[in-house]
């Protein structure tokens, strides 16, 4: 940290209305989109989407707050320097999720044994003109290989290739095992465990500061929603 910022951090005194900003803008956005990434993590659902080549609900943390309200951001991480360095670690674990699930979905699309599997006998009986709609044929193999990497056991039931699914999931989930895929796949899932670790270590800390300054400033970690009673604040 540079001399500059060590001066901003010991002369800065927030006032109560600049940690409700804080609260409303920064800090709850970016715990309730945590708390919807890590039910994903727990479930080894990386999220990861092969067209847009990216995981879909697991992000860098400066995407969880609205643009317009970076600023805000970038002054709370000023005085909260830690935390900075928490969401670098959560974005650097993230980035190598979203590279080992490339890395993944691209061994799976270009084998051989993904193919076969298609043609196998159990799937050939399963499948339907209408499994995958109007996804082009080209695209299928892809998808399947997505279901794979997120470890996708069911889809919902207005999915087309829900009841092919249903019935062939677990003969495509047997490619994780085998000799080239198996590092393949253990890479991925480790780097989903320490994706995991790191956004459970930034949560623990974002709500401690939230607790810490919300009794300091007399502040309520949530504002109350449209139409509720602002009597209870004042006397917070």
């Amino acid at each position: 940290m540079d001399r500059g910022r060590r001066k901003i951090i010991k002369r800065c005194r927030p006032s109560p209305g600049l940690v409700a900003v804080w609260f409303k803008t920064v800090i709850n956005p970016i715990l309730e989109n945590l708390e919807i990434e890590l039910r994903f993590l727990h479930q080894r659902n990386w999220t990861w989407r092969y067209n847009a080549e990216r995981l879909e609900f697991i992000r860098p943390v400066s995407t969880y707050v609205d643009p317009y309200n970076h600023p805000n951001m970038d002054q709370f991480v000023v005085v909260q320097p830690k935390i900075e360095s928490a969401m670098k670690e959560h974005d650097d674990e993230v980035k190598s999720l979203a590279k080992d699930c490339s890395i993944f979905q691209k061994a799976l699309e270009d084998s051989n044994e993904l193919r076969e599997t298609f043609l196998s006998q159990n799937v050939v009986a399963v499948l339907r003109d209408e499994t995958f709609g109007a996804l082009p044929k080209e695209h299928r193999v892809r998808l399947v290989a997505q279901y794979v990497v997120n470890s996708t056991e069911t889809l919902p039931e207005h999915y087309s290739p829900s009841e092919f699914w249903k019935v062939c999931g677990n003969l495509f989930f047997r490619l994780r095992e085998q000799p080239h895929f198996k590092p393949c796949w253990e890479r991925t899932r480790h780097s989903g465990e320490k994706a995991g670790r790191a956004t459970e270590g930034l949560m623990t800390m974002l709500k401690d500061v939230r607790l810490r300054f919300s009794f300091r400033y007399k502040v309520p970690p949530a504002p109350p929603r449209m139409g509720e009673s602002e009597g209870g604040i004042a006397a917070y």
